[in-house]
């Protein structure tokens, strides 16, 4: 009898902490997923702008080309490195270098760009009115369970472009994002472009934060591009 006194709060604790969990589960069933996409959209922004600075290595397939490289990220600058081309950005203006041309465009940075090999500082920013966006479900990613998200931009919006330093410059009209559920970070993306035959495929390999970094990271020296075309289009 005594036992079956002490059992009784035990197995009440259970089931309200049983009740408490379906309860929750309930709610978030219940969240629409154009809502629960923005709330994940919101926190992932937030985050990465709180990092400051990070580095980001990644690999990119597309139309049947892999493409590794990396890039480090500090406030509204950037350095982006593949093993075919390199972009330089102060924050106003982008260099980017062309290996295979052996030519340099110079232009100003579109700060609408969220295009992850035009304008890295903006790729996870994606909550706000320039995208419609919605929760697509569950995926395995490299074996790490992700929340996958789907945006659309929206009519008369911005936010997506081409890169013609790192091979495209079509017309950008989609995003899928997955983010890790154990950390809250990017895992993938993939890209839907006019003018493609196949999607953009971005493996967002490694995502370290507080990477220092040095001022000369984002400063474009000539002198390291002997016999280099230079196209200015500011």
């Amino acid at each position: 009898m005594n036992n079956m006194k002490t059992l009784k709060p035990a197995l009440i604790a259970i089931m309200m902490f049983a009740a408490l969990i379906l309860a929750s589960g309930m709610l978030e069933a219940q969240i629409p997923a154009g809502d629960r996409a923005a709330q994940m959209l919101s926190a992932l922004s937030a985050r990465i702008k709180a990092m400051g600075s990070y580095r980001v290595d990644f690999t990119v397939d597309v139309e049947g080309r892999e493409i590794t490289g990396w890039y480090v990220v500090s406030g509204n600058r950037y350095r982006l490195v593949t093993p075919q081309a390199e972009v330089v950005c102060d924050g106003k203006v982008k260099y980017e270098i062309s290996r295979e041309n052996r030519e340099v465009i110079i232009d100003r940075v579109n700060t609408a760009d969220r295009n992850i090999l035009s304008n890295p500082t903006r790729a996870f920013d994606l909550a706000g009115g320039g995208f419609t966006s919605s929760y697509v479900g569950e995926r395995s990613v490299d074996e790490v369970l992700c929340d996958v998200l789907r945006l659309e931009p929206r009519v008369g919006g911005d936010g997506l472009s081409g890169n013609d330093a790192l091979g495209g410059s079509d017309a950008l009209n989609g995003i899928e994002l997955a983010v890790a559920r154990k950390d809250g970070l990017p895992r993938a993306i993939v890209y839907s472009a006019d003018g493609l035959s196949d999607d953009i495929h971005v493996s967002v390999n490694s995502f370290s934060a507080g990477a220092t970094v040095e001022n000369s990271t984002f400063i474009f020296d000539k002198k390291n591009y002997p016999g280099y075309e230079i196209v200015d289009f500011r």
